[in-house]
Formats: C-alpha cells, sequence, structure tokens
C-alpha cells in the first residue's frame, strides 16, 4: 500500500464542482471573491 492508496479526492472534485457553477456568473469582483470563498468553505 502506498500513500497515494489513501488519498482522496472526491471533496475536492465536488467542491472544484461547485466553485464552477458560481464562476460562469460572476460578473463583478464582488461575485468573484465570493466565488472563491464558497470554493474555500466548501472544500474545508
Amino acid at each position: 500500500m502506498t500513500i497515494i492508496d489513501d488519498i482522496r479526492i472526491d471533496p475536492l472534485l465536488k467542491a472544484f464542482q461547485k466553485f464552477e457553477r458560481f464562476r460562469r456568473h460572476d460578473r463583478s469582483e464582488q461575485e468573484k471573491a465570493g466565488t472563491i470563498q464558497a470554493f474555500e468553505y466548501s472544500f474545508e
């Protein structure tokens, strides 16, 4: 067994999907900042 076998990327992929949904609709710098915060929150 290697350390790579123990790494789960599902939470990262889910957070990235959420980030992409928000990112598509960003128009202002404030919305972009909110998208980044949403990504950080969903990844934690």
